[in-house]
């Protein structure tokens, strides 16, 4: 697939992201309203509809590129998953699982898919853009690869709204890190990455470390167990100590020696982590599953409520 034959290039510094961040209420009217037109009728979409700027990242099943529908000014981001890949990989079933979730996300916190298309090459999902992107650029950029309290806390706040939301429609996303939080204009989380997500009434609700961070990954998993929403809870509360030191707590190689800290609670909490930091933080990442501090009980945690306070805190 050559997209340079099928669409021109947007310049990164086009004009157009001033222009998309000015009205987002009528970005989002404009963008439902052209793709409504078509809904229900993938084939009535094509790749030459587009303009393909430079790509975004990658996927486990394809690539992200920077888009925008010919017919309008407002940047996209088009998702193109490569049917031979998805063939002679074996994700097929992963990526239809992929595909019905993102079909049900609507939630401020969560990248929204607004809709797909095909043809003989590839599948293509048209998606939210998120301006600012991923938090894992952002401690990058900072030094020591720290954020202030009270940004991790707002942002741990919006996971767990996005992700309380998901565990609602029996969806449990599993691989939460910094890679997978991109942020928008507002600087607001949008979660991603729900290729390794799964349905919480699946009958084979097990996965490999081959597919996750092993830095990441709840003692569950690790031991291959069945597991449940609580891994999302175990991953949020190993992303809140990331994001506050710069670094993961489980710092290890093989996954005997991890399990053996996991089961030990072997956890160097160093200054920068406030004591009411590492209370919220000491509640997710309980070796046993059942003792997690649930999402609605971090979001009301006094060191969440120190910064966001009691309201919704979704900049718009």
């Amino acid at each position: 697939m050559n997209l340079s034959k099928n669409s021109s290039k947007i310049s990164q510094n086009s004009s157009i992201l001033s222009k998309h961040n000015k009205s987002y209420k009528l970005i989002e009217e404009n963008i439902k309203y052209e793709i409504n037109k078509r809904r229900g009728k993938p084939p009535l979409w094509k790749i030459d509809d587009f303009q393909i700027g430079f790509q975004l990242g990658e996927g486990k099943f394809g690539e992200i590129f920077l888009a925008r529908i010919k017919a309008m000014k407002y940047l996209l981001a088009l998702k193109i998953i490569y049917k031979s890949r998805l063939v002679n990989e074996g994700n097929l079933k992963q990526f239809t699982t992929e595909l019905k979730i993102l079909t049900k996300l609507k939630h401020q916190n969560l990248l929204k898919l607004y809709t797909y298309f095909y043809d003989a090459t590839g599948i293509y999902l048209i998606m939210e853009y998120a301006e600012n992107g991923d938090v894992y650029g952002l401690i990058n950029k900072q030094v020591n690869r720290r954020l202030s309290e009270g940004t991790v806390a707002r942002y741990i706040y919006q996971v767990c709204d996005g992700i309380q939301y998901c565990h609602k429609l029996g969806i449990i996303h599993s691989n939460l890190k910094p890679e997978n939080l991109l942020l928008d204009f507002n600087g607001n989380i949008k979660i991603t990455g729900f290729d390794q997500a799964v349905f919480s009434y699946s009958k084979d609700i097990l996965i490999t470390s081959n597919f996750v961070s092993l830095e990441y990954l709840a003692p569950e998993i690790i031991m291959k167990q069945c597991y449940d929403f609580l891994v999302d809870n175990w991953n949020i509360g190993i992303l809140c100590y990331e994001l506050l030191t710069g670094y993961t707590p489980f710092q290890e190689i093989y996954e005997k020696n991890l399990l053996k800290k996991m089961v030990k609670s072997d956890i160097f909490y160093p200054a920068v982590i406030s004591a009411n930091a590492r209370n919220l933080i000491k509640k997710l990442l309980k070796f046993k599953a059942n003792d997690r501090l649930e999402l609605n009980g971090v979001m009301k945690h006094r060191w969440i409520i120190r910064f966001v306070g009691n309201k919704k805190c979704f900049v718009k």
